[in-house]
């Protein structure tokens, strides 16, 4: 499997996202994971859903996406927050054979 690719939606695609981007990338490094991350708003989160292998977000924002059923998602409290993201993302990507 090449990179995992990972959309990170935020409600407008830019402060919020891009600080989980930040937080994303150092942790998927620390897991020996190759990942490429993107960051999108909400609104248009679905023109990424095809290319994606996993989307990360907040609860709130969770709600508003109509995922595809097979498209995991990782739902994150505190954007900042590296033992929460590491704890989440670890267990989804092993319990989907993403890595």
């Amino acid at each position: 499997m090449g990179a995992l690719n990972v959309i990170a939606v935020c409600g407008h695609g830019l402060g919020s996202s891009l600080m989980l981007k930040i937080t994303l990338e150092h942790v998927f490094g620390q897991l020996g994971v190759d990942a490429l991350i993107e960051t999108v708003n909400a609104g248009e989160a679905g023109g990424y859903f095809r290319h994606a292998d996993l989307i990360i977000t907040s609860p709130e924002i969770s709600k508003m996406l109509d995922l595809p059923p097979s498209l995991p998602m990782v739902t994150i409290r505190n954007f900042l927050d590296k033992r929460e993201i590491t704890e989440k993302v670890t267990e989804c990507i092993q319990g989907k054979g993403l890595k």
